[in-house]
């Protein structure tokens, strides 16, 4: 007698079985049903242990099946509340889909990087002028921890490290500093960390901890168009000791946009740590800094591109010439109509004030400017004409002096570097030509 096996399909793959196979499979099905039959006598046992009887208390007891029917079970449920980082992904999510952005994360919660590769386009950070307080600096605000405890920054080209004031600093100008102890997020890294700057030191260890940013959309001052950024794990430094204040009040610290080759300790930028992680569509950024002391617009970062309603005309674009700095190369420095300089390279710094350069060539340019310190001869004082890339760039004595509350000061000063400096000039922003 033929037996013919019958195919089993499993997971849309046919299986032949052959006749001698059929006890053993026959014995492996009765098991398997004995073992659910016993699961699930057990579990009906130990569920009705948490149930409680309702209905009617004249029920004779031999009625099982109505038993079974008025057996109800009582679970409580409670609503977690969402965390702090919870609802900063929540409102971020929102306003994305208010820009039109919406996203697909099936089968998880909303994830960091998922939410932020959204931003497709840069994003501001309003800077502001510190003049009146009598400081050559811009600042904003970005806040570290959970809850977030803010701070103002400087932004610094010229250097690569991201450094906070410590509440446990005892010669900080700043009494009031960043708690790592306020902090649920706060990870301790340990790692000594020593800063030497043009002007001043800081000294302390490195902290890992969330950092927030409250960014506006690209030329809009609303506020109905923040974004709130929040990046976890970040690595900076807490300085519990300063010299000679690097970051003046009201700057708590300094966050520095160079590159990673000029990190202490080889901590990753804020700005490449940002791009890493996709939240940011570029690793570019862009800086506008005014004269205005009032407004909303007395200063500008841009992060992950540049702000297109802060300038007119075409962007020049010439080479970085250094793997540490900003370095580029410049032609022609004239006063007036005199040439001062010839082809040389300059650094482009936002961390420093003024246009400071070999001595012999800023003494020749000073002795062409002639503005008194009560701001007499502003009228009269000649532009100073620098050419990048080919194209000069021109730079007024309202831009080249500093107006401290009606007293003048020429912001040009001499600096003689060793000739193994990759730069012979250092060029503040502060000084480059704004067009709005």
């Amino acid at each position: 007698m033929t037996t013919h096996s019958q195919p089993l399909h499993r997971c849309g793959r046919v299986v032949a079985v052959g006749p001698h196979y059929w006890p053993v499979l026959l014995a492996i099905l009765g098991l398997l049903l004995v073992t659910v039959l016993a699961t699930t006598q057990a579990s009906a046992a130990a569920s009705s242990m948490s149930m409680s009887m309702v209905g009617d208390a004249r029920q004779q007891p031999g009625d099982e099946h109505q038993q079974q029917q008025q057996l109800v079970s009582h679970i409580p449920i409670k609503q977690r509340p969402k965390s702090l980082h919870e609802q900063s992904q929540f409102h971020t999510l929102l306003a994305l889909q208010r820009h039109g952005h919406f996203l697909l994360a099936p089968h998880r919660r909303f994830q960091e990087d998922n939410i932020r590769a959204a931003y497709t386009d840069p994003l501001n950070l309003p800077l502001t002028n510190s003049l009146p307080t009598q400081s050559a600096s811009y600042y904003g605000p970005v806040s570290i921890g959970t809850p977030p405890q803010t701070f103002y920054f400087d932004f610094d080209t010229g250097s690569s490290n991201f450094w906070v004031t410590s509440s446990s600093c005892s010669n900080c100008p700043l009494t009031q500093g960043y708690d790592h102890k306020r902090s649920s997020s706060y990870r301790k890294d340990g790692s000594h960390f020593k800063i030497q700057y043009g002007i001043g030191e800081v000294n302390g260890y490195l902290s890992r901890d969330t950092v927030h940013f409250n960014l506006v959309a690209l030329g809009s001052n609303s506020n109905n168009n923040h974004h709130n950024i929040t990046v976890r794990d970040i690595v900076f430094g807490e300085a519990t000791s300063q010299q000679a204040q690097p970051a003046r009040l009201p700057a708590a610290g300094l966050i520095g946009l160079a590159f990673k080759s000029l990190a202490v300790n080889s901590v990753t930028p804020l700005l490449d740590t940002l791009f890493d992680k996709k939240m940011i569509p570029k690793n570019v950024f862009g800086m506008y800094l005014s004269t205005a002391v009032t407004g909303d617009r007395q200063g500008m970062l841009t992060i992950g591109g540049y702000d297109s309603t802060l300038f007119r005309g075409p962007l020049v674009y010439t080479p970085i010439v250094h793997d540490r700095w900003y370095v580029i190369k410049v032609g022609q420095l004239r006063v007036g109509s005199h040439v001062i300089v010839g082809e040389s390279s300059a650094i482009v710094d936002s961390g420093t004030s003024c246009l400071a350069g070999p001595s012999d060539d800023v003494n020749a340019i000073m002795e062409r400017i002639n503005i008194d310190v009560d701001c007499g001869g502003m009228d009269t004082a000649p532009n100073i004409t620098i050419s990048i890339a080919g194209h000069p760039f021109t730079i007024t004595p309202k831009d080249y002096t500093l107006n401290m509350g009606g007293q003048c000061q020429v912001c040009i000063q001499g600096m003689n570097l060793p000739k193994s400096a990759p730069y012979r000039w250092t060029t503040p922003l502060l000084l480059l030509p704004v067009v709005t």
